[in-house]
């Protein structure tokens, strides 16, 4: 690899390295040979201080012995005076031998020792560099041992100090400390003697192999010289056979021609090609006879230079052509080099190109494009649009980067490996835009082989696909779950029933259906709008999922009926008590602009497989359960028996009857009488429903009434009812009676009828019976939502009539609507007139809601009234009117019309 491209460098650049190396050479053995002349003289300085050494111990060796005979102190101060240089030397070796040593302390040791300051520095790189090797160890070991040989005589010298310096000192000891200090000094000059050889062959050995070290890297690099001096030879020969190699099977063709003539020098083969002739009739002509617009000779150089586009002219025919022009020197001439390519096919791929180019950057589609590893390599402006990443973040990136995270590397290249198989792949897949964003893709892969069927590229078109995809999902959605309350609809809850159910058979578990039905939905909807219904609705779906298990299968099967299918029941009882929760929860108010709604339910309830075997067995008994809950007065829960589907048969056979009841006309009117408590006269009279059936005889109205709620024929009933009290009321003053007030019941069902004003006024128009002389009895009940309520009955005052609370007391616990609504009479409930003689809190409660009705300028009726104590208590406590057994049982219109022609006065108490 180096020297391919050492190869490829121009020449004065191959020589460069030949010249360093030289160069190399000559600093090379320059500095080793100041190395070797450094070594001599800092051995040549050791050797001195060593010299240096040995004399000052010497020196205070004799001065010492002199002081022992002579006793004279100048001696020991000259002895003194001798060990410091010694002394200083060890204390620099000591410091030597240290890992961190001080220089400072090492050089001023030295310095005292009387060692040039200039051989310092190398005295030091010699004993820490060479201190452990061969001869220099030694010479190290016996230095260290002089050393000794100083703290020896340095405490010899003490002694004989202390003793000479005694008031009567010893000759004996003096002697023997002499004899010491004789054999310390004879003991130490062999070590003396074996530092100067081991230093001595330690300098010849270190000389001898810097020489060597010289000698080998000057041979080295005079080697390595030659060696490339040799290769740059043949470089340049190899050199000169490619350039002719390439010269002549170059694709261009290329002309070298003068710059002052434009003569021909030099022409390849391809040359040869573009001029459609042979290389010897190209140098016979200038380069101006095919360029006409290079002009004259000299002239067009900055024409040539650089890269351009030109026309050359071959046999009258003109060639469009790229030149790539430079000029250089041949010798002492200047030549120019021109590379000539024919483009005319590249002209029309470029046409063609920029057609396709302008088709890819205006598609919609997202377009990638990766070389043969799978790097992308280009995109189109709808990558960046769909995907919000840069050209330049996605160059070089994976083909499958864009692909979501959880898809692994062996999916992506089980894909490529069937493009390469068989040259393209269609499918969906999620891909992943810059901002995280998840989104599904249409996508086509193909790869683009060459002439070898291999694979040059990989083309990639992709097309967000998201709103496709939430158009299916929402499609699919819209067919499994219901709009409104998002909750599974009929078909998806029967399908996911179906299942639960088939399993439950199959593990022998236990379920319960529970089948819920709102109470007065209709009149939410009738009241309030459909956009107060759909809130409910909303409401009651919400409240069911949060009071029921998330196991539970909760569906909305149609309008205002629900279903739930518990699972894995195991204490039936529980579930009572859950549907009895969930009664709780779903009569608490709902706010709606304002509005507090509140809506009630009826559930029934059905288990497998005690109930039911199979599923449409199952809803078929909840909803026969539901009804009977409706039946016993709404907002309760039935569990179903099979005695439920008997009343069920007899309730749809009833409600058959009541149809054709309406159209044969088996309604009939009684009239019950209702007394003035101060003159026991006929005050009014209450028109009471009765109906006969020929087949199943007289059926009463308690029986019927909520069946007819219930079948939605409560409103023709009502209307009924009031068109024929109306013209009963005006046969009675045909026949010369006095106009009577009738009370006519109106069910809450018909109240929140909002048609209901329309259809009285009609029946009045049509009877001309006197809208004064009509009393509507509405039930508490029916009031429950004050506003609406409150329109209704000024909407109804308005036309004349009277309005009186019925079973006032029982129902609606609210006082408020008392002040607010334009009622005219108060009915006490039967049930607190029953007793009212016996019981004192029936008493109290009839007392309060006769002072209530009196303060308020309300009229009280009493309901129920059977004894004359029940009687004479009322008018003793200011009641208005009375009726009941006691006064007279319902009869019908002629019997009455004979009491009222006649006057009777009824049991005047």
């Amino acid at each position: 690899m180096i020297f391919s491209r050492f190869h490829r460098l121009p020449l004065k650049r191959k020589l460069v390295p030949v010249v360093l190396v030289f160069s190399c050479i000559c600093i090379v053995s320059i500095l080793l040979n100041l190395l070797v002349i450094n070594i001599q003289s800092t051995v040549r300085a050791f050797v001195v201080a060593e010299g240096l050494w040995s004399k000052s111990e010497h020196d205070a060796t004799l001065q010492l012995q002199l002081y022992g005979r002579t006793r004279d102190p100048v001696y020991f101060a000259n002895f003194q005076q001798a060990m410091a240089g010694p002394l200083a030397y060890r204390d620099a070796h000591l410091e030597l031998l240290k890992h961190d040593y001080d220089p400072a302390k090492v050089r001023a040791g030295l310095i005292v020792g009387g060692t040039d300051v200039d051989d310092i520095a190398g005295l030091i790189r010699l004993f820490r560099c060479c201190s452990r090797w061969g001869a220099f160890h030694r010479a190290n070991v016996a230095w260290f041992k002089g050393d000794q040989f100083l703290s020896r005589l340095q405490d010899l010298a003490r002694a004989l100090h202390t003793e000479i310096t005694q008031p009567s000192p010893s000759p004996q000891n003096i002697a023997a400390l002499l004899q010491e200090v004789d054999s310390a000094s004879k003991w130490v000059r062999p070590y003396a003697d074996e530092f100067t050889r081991a230093f001595s062959e330690g300098e010849r050995a270190l000389l001898q192999w810097l020489r060597f070290l010289t000698i080998a890297v000057v041979s080295l690099l005079i080697l390595s010289g030659l060696y490339m001096t040799l290769r740059i030879l043949r470089g340049v020969r190899q050199s000169e056979e490619q350039y002719r190699v390439l010269f002549n099977t170059a694709n261009d063709a290329v002309f070298v021609f003068e710059r002052s003539t434009g003569k021909i020098l030099e022409a390849n083969h391809g040359a040869e090609g573009l001029a459609r002739t042979s290389v010897e009739v190209l140098l016979s002509k200038r380069y101006q006879d095919y360029f006409p617009e290079v002009g004259t000779p000299g002239a067009g150089v900055d024409y040539l230079l650089g890269n351009h586009q030109a026309t050359m002219r071959v046999d009258g025919l003109a060639i469009p052509v790229e030149i790539g022009g430079s000029m250089t020197h041949l010798g002492k001439s200047v030549v120019y080099l021109a590379i000539v390519r024919d483009i005319s096919q590249r002209i029309k791929s470029d046409a063609a190109l920029r057609v396709a180019a302008n088709a890819i950057a205006n598609m919609a589609e997202g377009l990638v494009i990766a070389d043969a590893d799978h790097r992308v390599i280009s995109v189109n402006p709808a990558f960046t649009a769909i995907t919000g990443f840069s050209v330049q973040e996605v160059m070089q990136q994976p083909l499958h980067f864009l692909m979501f995270r959880y898809r692994d590397a062996t999916f992506y290249n089980a894909i490529i490996d069937l493009v390469v198989r068989t040259g393209k792949w269609q499918g969906e897949l999620y891909h992943q835009r810059k901002n995280g964003e998840v989104f599904p893709a249409q996508i086509s892969i193909s790869a683009v082989f060459d002439e070898n069927n291999k694979v040059l590229q990989f083309v990639k078109v992709f097309n967000d696909i998201s709103k496709n995809k939430e158009y299916e999902i929402r499609l699919q959605h819209l067919s499994l779950y219901d709009t409104l309350t998002q909750l599974p609809n009929r078909a998806t809850f029967h399908e996911r029933a179906q299942k639960v159910v088939e399993k439950a058979a199959t593990d022998n578990s236990k379920l319960a259906l529970l089948y819920i039905d709102l109470d007065g939905f209709k009149m939410v909807n009738e009241t309030y709008g459909h956009a107060a219904g759909d809130y409910l609705l909303q409401a009651v779906a919400s409240r069911l999922q949060k009071c029921l298990s998330a196991q539970a299968l909760i569906g909305r099967l149609g309008g205002d009926e629900f279903a739930a299918l518990l699972a894995n029941i195991v204490d039936e009882q529980e579930v009572q008590q859950l549907a009895g929760r969930l009664l709780q929860v779903m009569a608490e108010n709902i706010s709606f602009s304002g509005q507090e709604l509140s809506i009630f339910a009826s559930i029934g309830v059905s288990f497998f497989p005690r109930d039911a075997g199979s599923l449409q067995a199952l809803l078929t008994n909840a909803d026969t359960a539901m009804h009977e809950a409706k039946r016993r007065g709404r907002n309760n829960v039935q569990v179903f028996n099979p005695d439920m589907t008997i009343n069920m048969a007899s309730r749809l056979q009833m409600s058959r009857f009541l149809r054709q009841a309406i159209e044969n006309h088996e309604f009939e009117l009684y009239y019950q009488p209702c007394i003035a408590m101060k003159s026991t006269h006929m005050a009014s009279v209450e028109a009471l429903l009765r109906w006969h059936q020929p087949e199943l005889g007289d059926i009463a109205p308690d029986i019927f009434i909520p069946i007819a709620e219930e079948v939605g024929l409560i409103s023709s009933i009502t209307e009924w009812v009031l068109n024929a009290a109306c013209r009963q009321g005006m046969r009675w003053i045909a026949e010369g009676l006095e106009p009577i007030q009738i009370a006519v019941n109106i069910s809450p069902a018909s109240f929140w009828d909002t048609q209901l004003p329309g259809n009285i006024g009609r029946i009045l128009a049509q009877t001309g019976y006197p809208a004064a002389r009509l009393c509507l009895e509405i039930t508490e009940t029916a009031l429950r939502n004050q506003e609406r309520s409150k329109q209704m009955l000024y909407e109804l005052n308005a036309m004349g009539m009277q309005l009186a609370i019925d079973d006032f007391g029982v129902g609606y616990s609210s006082l408020n609507y008392l002040k607010h609504f334009p009622v005219n009479y108060l009915k006490i409930d039967r049930s607190f007139v029953a007793r009212i003689v016996q019981d004192q809190n029936d008493a109290a409660i009839a007392r309060a809601i006769i002072a209530l009705a009196k303060s308020l300028d309300l009229a009280v009726i009493a309901e129920g009234v059977e004894t004359a104590e029940q009687g004479a208590f009322l008018r003793a406590e200011g009641c208005d009117e009375a009726q009941g057994y006691f006064y007279g049982r319902p009869m019908p219109a002629a019997k009455l019309a004979t009491l009222m022609r006649h006057e009777v006065v009824l049991n005047d108490a």
